[in-house]
């Protein structure tokens, strides 16, 4: 069942009225006009607050105003959608903060590989040499490359997660040669009073 069915170039639907191209002061709702594309207005121009969405050949897009001069959001037509920028390169663009309660990232290889048997930690030593080398960590982006290209936060996230856990393995190690250090200590500590006590 067809509830519209429009068989001309243009049709206008307005709250109250007829909408006028040169009257801004109605309230047009929708306007479907071919083959320019499709408006959306939910005020009037007298409060300065306009929202207005126009369907071209490649994009979409949701503007602050008539004049379409300040672009909020936009759907391109390959999919891609961007807020606060016009020009989306991934599937979602933001331009400016995101406020969210959980960000979920689906990824194919998680750093537990640092507790088997056979990976090969790399010594202090060559931590430090590298340090000296590089002026950041092995496998970790310079702050230069992060100016320049940004981080991909599920890989990132992975990075760290695998420096966390080589740092834990080096406390690992270092509490070991402490035991170890803390027994060495308590017996010479024990053969001194022992030979405290024999020369009396």
């Amino acid at each position: 069942m067809k509830k519209i069915r429009v068989l001309t170039s243009i049709i206008t639907l307005v709250s109250l009225g007829v909408y006028s191209q040169t009257d801004t002061s109605n309230y047009e709702k929708l306007n479907l006009q071919s083959p320019s594309g499709v408006s959306l207005f939910q005020s009037s121009s007298t409060n300065g607050v306009w929202a207005t969405g126009t369907i071209t050949a490649d994009r979409w897009g949701l503007f602050e105003d008539a004049s379409s001069s300040k672009e909020r959001i936009t759907v391109l037509a390959g999919g891609n959608v961007g807020i606060g920028t016009n020009n989306p390169d991934a599937t979602l663009a933001v331009n400016g903060n995101i406020h969210t309660k959980e960000v979920k990232v689906d990824l194919n290889g998680w750093p537990d590989y640092v507790f088997e048997d056979d990976y090969k930690l790399p010594t202090l030593q060559q931590v430090e040499d590298h340090i000296i080398e590089k002026g950041h960590l092995e496998n970790i982006p310079s702050a230069a490359e992060v100016t320049e290209n940004g981080i991909q936060l599920g890989e990132m996230n992975a990075k760290l997660l695998q420096k966390i856990e080589e740092l834990t393995l080096y406390m690992i190690e270092q509490n070991k040669k402490t035991e170890a250090l803390k027994i060495i200590v308590t017996a010479q500590q024990k053969e001194i009073e022992s030979l405290k006590k024999n020369t009396k």
